[in-house]
């Protein structure tokens, strides 16, 4: 797998759990987490978003949960849909957002501002101001079929704050944990960060979903110590992911 729609595609064929999230009844399967990644680039697409075009993702808790760490897939969906259309996702918006789209927890609405041409998306809530797009209702109901625009490893995939990376860039250091960790089909990666960097993303989310791996959401490192095999936190050892090591990984 040379791009990181590929990784979502490759997805269909898997089975097992691909998020375990803390509140949800039953785990997020790998086909479950394909069809909705897709689902959300095309979503995405209404609003404008086209091949590099950039979509925020203010990656928060679902639900009206005090804390910062992800809860649901929501924001993981609305990274791989932008990529599965060309597009690039932030994780680290900054106000006035002037990007294509912003997707965020509905109760993070009045931390940001937006420009005339940001269209604005809320999972949890449901929003109640008319400007603002219930994304898991629009989401339900759109297209289930991959997107069609061509994706290559050189595409840039993730902007974090002034830096670029691609897609070939994020599977590189990605095959980097998988092999000094140990990570496999059976390994369970808790994320006890916040979802707001490449080195987040790239430790938490893409490595295990490379491999079909269970990503762990929505508690803190001592409450994932049971359930993890891998947890990513922001201590650096040698026995967690570190997004700092990872972004430094990154960087070379």
């Amino acid at each position: 797998m040379d791009t990181l729609k590929a990784v979502v595609a490759a997805g269909r064929e898997r089975d097992g759990a691909a998020i375990d999230a803390v509140g949800r009844t039953t785990p997020y399967s790998y086909r479950e987490l394909s069809t909705n990644a897709w689902k959300a680039g095309n979503l995405l697409g209404h609003y404008g978003v086209h091949p590099g075009a950039t979509v925020g993702v203010a990656a928060g808790p679902k639900g009206g949960v005090e804390g910062s760490h992800v809860n649901s897939a929501d924001p993981i969906l609305t990274v791989f849909g932008a990529m599965t259309r060309g597009a690039n996702a932030t994780l680290s918006p900054q106000s006035p957002v002037d990007f294509r789209a912003l997707v965020l927890p509905w109760q993070w609405y009045g931390r940001y501002e937006t420009t005339p041409s940001c269209s604005v998306l809320a999972y949890g809530g449901p929003p109640d101001v008319p400007e603002v797009t219930h994304f898991e209702t629009e989401l339900w109901s759109e297209n289930p079929m991959e997107p069609p625009e061509p994706v290559e490893p050189d595409t840039v995939a993730l902007v974090d704050r002034e830096e670029s990376f691609t897609h070939s860039e994020l599977l590189s250091a990605s095959e980097q944990l998988l092999e000094e960790y140990g990570i496999d089909e059976e390994t369970a990666v808790g994320l006890a960060v916040p979802l707001d960097s490449a080195g987040a993303f790239v430790a938490g989310v893409l490595t295990p979903l490379s491999v079909g791996a269970t990503i762990i959401l929505g508690a803190d490192d001592e409450d994932l110590s049971p359930h993890a095999d891998v947890i990513v936190q922001a201590e650096e050892n040698e026995a967690a992911m570190s997004p700092a090591a990872v972004e430094r990984m990154l960087r070379v």
